[in-house]
């Protein structure tokens, strides 16, 4: 591949095949300032398992790379082997970057789900699914003290509903996550409940979309109430973000509203230029109004009756994005 003229110096990229495997990838080349003078950085797959998975690769490093300025050898190796049903059973890696060049197990149960990765250390002690195969618990581990990961799922559509997080040191959670879902399935609001033990504030975010599932808005709402008023008010990280579309389907607006009071529009930035009136349409002056004709006390109708003043809705509920 290159650009503009097919010469040496505008080379991007190269590839070759069939080397190591028949109709099979073998090296991929990428040139940095052309391949007459830059720097080549070269993948390459040396071997291929029966199922054409590669479990030999190379990374070629060239001169004057930071890597190799730091000590790292002009070639890189790692390794992968694989089960009968394709999952990946054990991967090693060079040293590099101040780390050990390390061997990674993989275990799985019966019906081919992970539930241990052992390596330096046991990273995934262990993991459970449910019968349809979606993963429940993580015990992780890089020493001696556990985290673990709970997830839940909405009955019957099977959704992620809950992320919770903690330790074996702390006795709040690290991570509690709530999600809410609309009938298609886009995720409404994430709440985020854990204060780490007073240390921070609850984050809330909620989140609107069209009838093509693009989102629309985006903000922080301060206890989990989605209406207007409430889209600016402090939160952990506050933002409020709109979006519009295009026919095509791409973003053309971006509106970052700034957080003001309740009582005072925000302030948007957006990425549409300006209208300009066309040069070739007319200008018409203004349109003057006919000459009234003056009443008497008499012929002045009398002023309309005040309308009573309806109540304001109630609004939506509190602590739950639209659905």
């Amino acid at each position: 591949m290159w650009q503009k003229d097919k010469t040496d110096a505008n080379k991007l990229a190269a590839w070759t095949f069939d080397t190591a495997a028949k109709g099979q990838p073998y090296e991929a080349t990428r040139f940095d300032g052309g391949a007459a003078t830059g720097k080549a950085y070269t993948k390459k797959i040396t071997a291929y398992g029966p199922l054409y998975n590669a479990t030999n690769t190379q990374l070629l490093l060239p001169e004057g790379d930071p890597l190799r300025a730091a000590g790292v050898g002009p070639t890189l190796t790692s390794t992968a082997a694989y089960r009968i049903d394709n999952t990946v059973s054990q991967t090693g890696s060079p040293a590099v970057g101040g780390l050990p060049s390390e061997a990674v197990e993989y275990k799985y149960n019966a019906t081919s789900q992970q539930i241990t990765t052992r390596g330096s250390a046991y990273y995934l002690q262990k993991a459970n699914s449910s019968p349809q195969g979606d993963l429940r618990d993580l015990w992780l581990s890089t020493g001696v003290k556990l985290i673990y990961v709970t997830n839940s799922y909405e009955e019957g559509t099977r959704r992620l509903t809950a992320i919770k997080v903690t330790d074996d040191v702390n006795s709040y959670p690290l991570q509690d996550l709530a999600f809410t879902q609309d009938d298609a399935g886009n995720v409404t609001s994430i709440f985020d409940t854990t204060t780490l033990g007073g240390a921070a504030k609850p984050a809330h975010q909620c989140f609107t979309y069209d009838g093509y599932s693009r989102v629309t808005e985006a903000w922080t709402p301060k206890t989990g109430d989605w209406a207007p008023a409430e889209r600016t008010t402090a939160n952990s990280a506050p933002y409020w973000t709109s979006y519009t579309y295009n026919d095509a389907g791409q973003r053309a607006t971006e509106t970052a509203h700034t957080r003001r009071p309740a009582t005072k529009p925000p302030r948007t930035s957006t990425t549409t230029p300006p209208r300009t009136p066309s040069p070739t349409r007319s200008t018409r002056p203004p349109a003057t109004a006919p000459p009234t004709t003056p009443t008497t006390a008499a012929e002045t109708p009398p002023p309309a009756p005040a309308q009573p003043r309806s109540k304001p809705s109630p609004g939506p509920p509190k602590a739950n994005c639209p659905r």
